[in-house]
């Protein structure tokens, strides 16, 4: 597979889930897919939401990847172009299979074997973790450059953040340092579901720049936005849905504006890891 590309694995970590891994992960692909990126995105979370929300029926790819030592070419799927209307964005489904693997000793350092496969060939390998903590979730750790850490604007959220995520990301990077294994980075926390008329989200967002700020970068939030939801429910990204026709399948120029809003909110991420990963678009959108 190899070619002559630069490689950024970023994983999205939350050992809470509804806190929008999924979503964020997805859009971030189809994004930097329009950019000119080639895009893999890693569904690994037996779930296949990810897939699901791509366009890509859930399948034990991920595991016969790992276990059967299936080639790339074979598991690999293109997203829908519904949710990927521009550019290159490939899929590793996953399903059931999953579970099998979630206790395997061997299974994080053939994980981390085969992602490294992927080095030189994509520009970006996004990955959708589950909140669980087994040997899957481990490979993370020593095969990503970066960790993004999304929150939703709620105290239990951020609480959850301080005390179960960041706590594993702390546990899991002192292991790799005390065995000489070089480990993923933290690129930052990401607050979901912020609405600003609301006094709570602006105290907990006050609460999370003051547990966290001094130790790590807190991104500008994400909102809670219409766009999301109506993309989510269209299985499209904030980016396809904002190049539809407002006409068509039921789209009102207002979901387009509010589309192209959330990309906005996505553009400091997509700045900060096209730079950590010192790469230039090959085409703009």
């Amino acid at each position: 597979m190899s070619e002559n590309r630069n490689t950024l694995i970023l994983a999205q970590v939350a050992r809470k889930g509804g806190v929008t891994k999924t979503t964020i992960t997805g859009n971030l692909g189809a994004v930097l897919a329009a950019q000119g990126f080639r895009v893999v995105l890693i569904d690994a979370d037996g779930q296949g939401s990810l897939s699901k929300l791509a366009g890509v029926k859930p399948h034990d790819a991920f595991y016969d990847l790992i276990v059967k030592d299936a080639e790339w070419g074979d598991v690999l799927k293109p997203a829908s172009k519904k949710f990927a209307p521009d550019g290159e964005l490939l899929v590793l489904s996953s399903s059931d299979g999953q579970l099998a693997l979630s206790a395997w000793d061997e299974a994080s350092q053939l994980i981390a074997n085969r992602m490294a496969e992927l080095r030189g060939w994509a520009d970006f390998v996004l990955i959708d973790t589950s909140p669980a903590i087994d040997q899957v979730n481990n490979a993370w750790f020593y095969t990503a450059d970066y960790l993004l850490l999304p929150t939703l604007c709620e105290r239990l959220s951020i609480d959850h953040l301080r005390d179960q995520t960041l706590a594993y990301v702390r546990r899991s990077a002192a292991a790799g340092e005390a065995a000489g294994v070089k480990v993923a980075q933290v690129l930052g926390i990401l607050p979901n579901r912020f609405n600003t008329s609301v006094i709570v989200d602006r105290a907990n967002i006050g609460l999370l720049e003051g547990r966290h700020g001094d130790e790590y970068r807190i991104f500008d939030f994400i909102r809670e936005g219409a766009a999301w939801k109506k993309a989510a429910q269209l299985t499209m990204s904030v980016y396809a849905l904002s190049r539809t026709k407002p006409d068509e399948r039921n789209i009102m120029s207002l979901d387009v504006r509010q589309a192209k809003a959330a990309i906005r909110e996505l553009d400091p991420i997509i700045a900060e890891i096209v730079v950590k990963a010192g790469v230039e678009a090959a085409a703009s959108s």
